[in-house]
């Protein structure tokens, strides 16, 4: 579906394009390419991804140096505390206001 919405994405500034030769002559090239990889894509069985998933996660996993990771861990929760607090009360205001006017 990406790569569908990338090729309709690549296709627009081409049919713009059609007074230059050169750029309409490499849009039809970069389109036939596109429609070709998009095909390819859309015959892959992904449900095998599934199931190698979880020991490409726990191969990746055991390379971690925990040191180095707890190390830089502080910063990561603190912008995720700070922006989940914020965007909860920004959605509760924008939410509050409404409900108010509807009683």
């Amino acid at each position: 579906m990406l790569i569908h919405c990338f090729v309709i994405t690549i296709r627009e500034p081409c049919n713009r394009a059609r007074s230059v030769r050169q750029t309409r002559d490499l849009c039809l090239v970069a389109t036939h390419l596109l429609e070709a990889l998009t095909k390819t894509v859309l015959q892959i069985d992904f449900r095998v991804m599934n199931g190698l998933l979880a020991f490409l996660l726990f191969g990746g996993a055991l390379h971690v140096d925990l040191a180095t990771l707890v190390s830089r861990a502080v910063p990561p929760i603190e912008l995720a505390t700070f922006a989940t607090i914020t965007s909860t009360f920004i959605l509760g205001f924008l939410f509050w206001q409404p409900a108010g006017l509807l009683g």
